[in-house]
């Protein structure tokens, strides 16, 4: 192949890959819209999802741009274990990435936990600049007020368990470590 038929075959498969985005990243704004209507929620795997979608980028020959990364804004976000009823809450200057990281593990990990264990989970979004709030913290308290704070034991159905070996967080692994 020669080398113009080389730069003919990158031409047409970025043409091709980023066509084929462009569909993909409407949808899933589509979705995330929904997450930031009132009282809109959408599944964790909805979400994930949608943030996950990815654009073709011709320098790499690959669909490697998350485009929801460039979307991402300030305000708050309520996660609601449906199995269990509870919610947690949280804010940040870049929403999507603090939701899709409570749910890969680097967030709250009793949501986590309950997440891998099966729990249903829906997502709820909140733009700081569409709410009545000035700051993050404003915003964020009045969150935890409207939906109380995430219990911190993942295995506990009800208040906190005396048995620090079921505990998570920081009393659960004391409990383990000095128990």
């Amino acid at each position: 192949m020669g080398f113009l038929d080389g730069i003919a075959d990158i031409a047409i498969r970025g043409v091709v890959g980023y066509a084929s985005s462009i569909s993909e990243a409407k949808e899933a704004a589509e979705t995330l819209a929904i997450a930031e209507s009132q009282d809109g929620w959408i599944s964790a795997e909805a979400f994930l999802a949608a943030y996950d979608v990815r654009i073709y980028d011709l320098q790499n020959d690959q669909y490697d741009i998350k485009i929801m990364k460039d979307r991402d804004f300030a305000g708050g976000y309520v996660l609601w274990n449906k199995a269990r009823d509870c919610y947690h809450t949280g804010i940040g200057s870049d929403v999507y990435k603090k939701v899709e990281r409570h749910f890969k593990g680097y967030g709250n990990e009793s949501v986590f936990a309950d997440s891998e264990s099966g729990d249903e989970f829906v997502v709820s979004l909140f733009r700081l600049e569409n709410t009545e709030y000035d700051d993050l913290q404003e915003l964020g308290n009045a969150l935890r007020k409207e939906f109380g704070q995430y219990p911190t034991c993942a295995v506990c159905e009800e208040g906190e368990s005396s048995d620090t070996s079921t505990q998570h967080g920081i009393l659960g692994l004391l409990g383990r470590l000095f128990g």
